[in-house]
């Protein structure tokens, strides 16, 4: 019995109180301790006991009440008196000590009002039995149809919903249900108003099916939807009852004396936070987790709360929860696995048919993509405000609401992609349901094994779509694109290309697969009468080759057709011999077909190659020379210098008689205003760097702009000494690393491309061909030129830079020609910095590993390995052990495998080999930890590789682990080019093979050497010493894996 701190209640009911309670200490009772932040200062409970009903009428009437109600609703009641103007009245069922607030009642009410106001409460609370079984009927009862009948009556009482129904066989014996929906006036002599009797003109639907209740509702739907009408709602009775969700949280909201919601809300990529929130924005308790696990995250934060606000509650609802699980009944056979899917989330997470959301959408080739996903938004935060943005009870923004997808499906129908997906949403977050009730459903193992869906984003399309379609999707899929050239063949004629020669006209098909890099590959060569006969004998073929196992109904199909034999070439047809296999194209005639610039050059005088304007090289090196003159005009203006001088920026090139070469200088030259605006006197010009020499006028300009920013040129050297130049010396080259890079070899299905992409990128120039003929042999120039001339400035007039030229038999074998010669001048950059980057990798064989340090740990563990076989006299005296490294190469990348072998004569016997790695360096230190285990020497001691990581220089560091642990040279290559400093940090294996660990650039050389020092103690022992990818350099990460991980082989001398 709670003790009386302080009272304000009226006096009657204060006195009631001190009578039955009495005094006591001055000790603060609360009501309900175990809800958090409950600001009531005390409160006093009454418990009747017999001397204060005899003595107090008030008592004895209220007491009479609670055993009324007590025996209605079969629980106990009592009456808590608070210190204000109202009485809270709490339950608890019988046998549990559990007591949580019911109603909240003016004590002026009292005692009249008790019953009255508890039984309204309670009688409008759905309750259910302890012992009842929570029953999900899933049979087909036609509520739906029943549904809207009813409500057509309503909106329409002048017409009727009629139903016509026939049934029949189809082709393949099956019994069907043709049904159709319309709507008829109840009699004759009715008079329909204009709009009924529009919506009986509009309203039908017709479906056909196996199933007569599903037939129905499908022709009802349609029907509502031809006449524009929202069909009715799904009935309320299928969604009644409560949800194990909603008992936790009743649990809370009872506790906690307001209302409190789910919300959740995305907190980073692929995490939600999900929280029990009541509507004074006090949050219960928070969960967070991956989103795909939104739904039971919602249900454990929902439990979790529930224990924190009173956890004997909690404890009993789970327990009745455990002790009633769900039972389907469901029906032999018309199973909705969509209808079970909703009724489940319902009865669990009490999501409504509004918050699952089930998308199909038909995608390329006739496939259907269905997308089941869960929308966590619950009651409270469903209404939408007048702006048409989400808002909770209260009429306050709320946060967006969390989409969870469920499940995905493809199908060549729609009813098979929905069916699938919904039984792979049930198998995922009802996996019990799922093994105890479901998978024994005749139905759902035909979803579960059919070749109509299955669970990807995609599907091979049905062969009633076609060939092509199945081709296409499966070339999509390896992410190539299937391509057919097709020609008419003349009769008596031989086709060297084709390998063929023909009799009588005909048509071939050659097709070929082409990757995202453009390469093709020859699949096969059909040949027929007819040309669409032809293209599906490729097709066919192609599916058999390339795609037999994904398109297995199109190769069947294929065959039964006669398209292909039975080795899955394309079958012959009169009027054609195969002389030879189809002739491999030479260079030229591949140019023609892979050249896009190629396919539109013509024979005419001049023609300009449409290639869209960037920014390049040059312009970024002009613009950061005049944001240097800028600087000395600033500074020239602040000087005492009473005229006003500006230096502009002057482009001298001349071209030399001695040797023909174009000299390139450039010049700062000041221009004075006289008193007249229109007289303009020019002063001297003063050279700005060094003047450049080149063999065509554009190259000797850009040397000039370049020289000015690499080491010892003029801004270059003023960046030393000056803030603001040097801000504009870093911006420069920072711009220039941003463009793309220059190819390094001149791509030989596309020359002429490149070479129009190349000129663009680094002089910001349109190339333009000119054409002339001698004889039989074309003559081809290239000139770089303005890609939009300004307006009245005519050709003619248009700076044009002379870039190469060409000629050859052909306009092909010229351009090709010309190409080349400009390319090299123009665009190919010199020979390498290191020369591991023309390296070949060693893509399969042995490698041996000389260990040349004694006293190494790998040294060491091959001396115990030959000490123990010397004593049990297995080996000769002249036996070597050596360790070699098994090189292979898959589709899965490089592997490397550390073998220990002993080498005794001609024999050579395999003692030990680790598993297959990625890593050479990590195969070898597997092969020390799996000798010493075998030999009994102790492990590698982690903690003195941590040791070594400490290294003040991460060269030093690395070098010293290698040489401890292997016993290798670790070599270091390092070369500057371009104000760049390249480093290549390698392990020197034996004679003639090296394995790359580490690459980096850098302005600094000595930045560049620790760069790569870092990457290779990362590769080589990242995983051994916990190194976490953070603590090394973020830069270069493309060329680290270009240049690293792999053997070459005599590149270092």
């Amino acid at each position: 019995m709670r003790r009386l701190y302080r009272l304000s209640a009226r006096p009657s009911l204060l006195s009631m109180a001190r009578r039955t309670v009495g005094t006591g200490d001055d000790s603060s009772v609360r009501l309900g301790s175990s809800i958090p932040d409950v600001k009531t200062p005390s409160h006093v409970m009454y418990a009747a006991t017999p001397s204060a009903a005899d003595s107090n009428p008030f008592m004895s009437i209220l007491i009479s009440d609670i055993k009324t109600l007590r025996d209605r609703w079969s629980r106990n009641f009592r009456i808590c008196i608070s210190g204000g103007p109202a009485v809270v009245v709490e339950s608890s069922l019988f046998g549990e000590g559990v007591w949580a607030p019911l109603v909240t009642l003016d004590a002026a009410a009292l005692p009249g009002a008790l019953v009255r106001v508890v039984d309204n409460y309670l009688a409008a609370v759905p309750t259910k039995p302890c012992g009842e079984v929570p029953l999900l009927d899933l049979r087909e009862k036609g509520v739906e149809v029943a549904h809207a009948r009813q409500v057509l009556e309503e909106q329409f009482p002048s017409l009727r919903l009629h139903i016509d129904h026939s049934k029949g066989a189809d082709l393949q014996g099956s019994i069907t249900h043709t049904v159709s929906a319309s709507l008829q006036a109840i009699n004759s002599s009715v008079m329909l108003s204009e709009e009924e009797k529009a919506i009986k003109s509009s309203f039908f639907g017709e479906s056909i099916g196996l199933s007569y209740s599903s037939t129905v509702r499908r022709a009802v739907s349609e029907a509502f939807r031809a006449a524009s009408l929202p069909f009715p709602p799904r009935s309320v009775q299928h969604y009644e009852g409560v949800s194990e969700l909603s008992v936790y949280m009743d649990i809370v909201r009872g506790i906690a004396g307001e209302e409190a919601h789910i919300l959740s809300a995305l907190v980073g990529d692929d995490q939600v936070r999900v929280s029990v929130q009541t509507v004074s924005g006090r949050v219960v308790y928070s969960l967070c987790g991956k989103q795909e696990d939104a739904l039971s995250l919602a249900l454990s934060c929902a439990e979790r709360a529930a224990d924190a606000v009173n956890g004997v509650a909690a404890a009993g609802a789970r327990k009745r929860i455990a002790d009633h699980p769900v039972v389907l009944a469901l029906p032999p056979k018309g199973l909705r696995p969509k209808e079970v899917l909703r009724r489940l989330l319902h009865h669990t997470y009490g999501l409504s048919e509004k918050q699952i959301l089930v998308a199909t959408v038909r995608s390329n080739g006739g496939t259907f993509l269905t997308t089941i996903s869960a929308k966590l938004c619950w009651e409270g935060y469903s209404n939408l405000g007048v702006s048409g943005e989400q808002t909770d009870v209260n009429g306050g923004p709320s946060p967006s609401s969390v989409v969870v997808v469920l499940s995905k499906a493809a199908g060549v129908n729609k009813k098979a992609a929905e069916g699938l997906a919904s039984i792979a949403a049930i198998q995922k977050c009802f996996p019990r349901v799922f093994e105890e009730q479901l998978s024994y459903h005749v139905e759902v193992k035909e979803l579960m094994s059919t070749t109509k869906a299955k669970m990807s984003d995609s599907i091979c399309p049905h062969v009633s779509k076609g060939l092509v379609e199945q081709l296409k999707w499966a070339a999509r899929n390896q992410k190539k694109e299937a391509v057919m050239e097709q020609t008419q063949l003349l009769p008596n004629t031989e086709n060297e290309e084709l390998g063929i020669r023909t009799v009588k006209p005909l048509w071939a098909t050659q097709l070929f697969l082409v990757t995202a890099a453009g390469d093709r590959e020859f699949v096969c060569l059909a040949v027929d009468q007819k040309k669409t006969a032809s293209e599906r004998k490729a097709v066919a073929s192609a599916l058999w080759k390339h795609f037999r196992e994904e398109c297995s109904d199109g190769v069947q199909y294929a065959m039964e057709q006669g398209l292909i034999d039975k080795n899955g070439e394309a079958v012959g047809c009169d009027g054609v011999c195969f002389s030879a296999a189809p002739a491999c194209k030479n260079d030229y005639e591949l140019v023609s077909e892979s050249d896009p610039f190629m396919k539109q050059l013509k024979l005419v005088p001049h023609q300009v190659l449409d290639v869209p304007p960037r920014q390049s090289t040059l312009s970024v090196l002009r613009r950061g020379v005049q944001l240097y003159i800028d600087l000395l005009n600033e500074r020239q203006g602040d000087s005492a210098d009473s005229g006003k001088k500006n230096l502009h920026l002057v482009e001298s090139v001349e071209r030399m008689v001695v040797d023909g070469q174009f000299k390139a200088q450039l010049y700062t030259k000041s221009l004075e205003d006289d008193s007249s605006e229109d007289t303009v006197q020019q002063n001297e010009m003063h050279p700005l760097g060094e003047a450049f020499y080149s063999n065509t006028a554009i190259s000797a300009v850009y040397g000039a702009m370049r020289a000015l920013f690499e080491e010892g040129g003029l801004i270059a050297s003023a960046a030393k000494d000056d803030t603001q130049t040097s801000e504009i010396f870093a911006d420069t080259w920072k711009r220039v690393e941003q463009l793309p890079v220059l190819p390094s070899r001149l791509p030989a299905s596309t020359p002429l491309e490149s070479v129009a992409q190349g000129i663009m990128s680094k002089y910001g120039l349109a190339t333009e061909i000119r054409t002339s003929c001698s004889g039989r042999v074309v003559n081809i120039q290239f000139y770089g030129r303005s890609p939009h001339p300004s307006d009245g400035e005519d050709a003619e007039g248009i700076t044009q830079f002379f870039l190469g030229h060409g000629r050859g038999p052909s306009l092909l074998r010229a351009v090709v020609s010309c190409s080349q010669r400009v390319f090299k001048e123009h665009i190919q950059a010199g020979d390498p910095p290191l020369s591991v980057m023309s390296a070949e990798p060693q893509k399969s064989g042995l490698v041996e590993v000389f260990v040349r340090r004694a006293d190494s740990v790998l040294a060491l563990c091959i001396e115990d390995v030959r000490r123990e076989l010397a004593e049990n006299k297995t080996i000769s005296p002249t036996a070597s052990i050596n360790v070699r490294v098994d090189v292979s190469c898959s589709t899965n990348g490089k592997r490397y495998e550390a073998l220990l072998c002993v080498v005794d004569g001609s024999r050579t016997v395999e003692l030990e080999r680790t598993q297959p790695n990625p890593n050479l360096m990590t195969s070898l230190l597997r092969l020390i930890e799996s000798i010493s285990l075998e030999v009994g020497r102790p492990a590698v001691d982690q903690g003195m590789l941590s040791k070594r990581l400490d290294e003040t220089r991460q060269l030093d560091a690395f070098r010293g682990l290698i040489d401890y642990l292997y016993g290798l040279p670790v070599i270091v290559e390092t070369s500057m080019k371009e104000n760049q400093w390249y480093c290549h940090i390698s392990v020197h294996l034996s004679d003639n093979f090296y394995y790359g660990v580490g690459y980096a650039t850098d302005r600094r050389k000595k930045c560049a050497i620790e760069e790569a020092a870092a990457e290779a103690l990362h590769r080589c022992f990242g995983s051994v010493v916990g190194l976490l990818p953070s603590q090394l350099p973020q830069a270069h990460a493309a060329s680290v894996e270009q240049y690293c991980g792999y053997v070459y082989q005599s590149l270092i001398t």
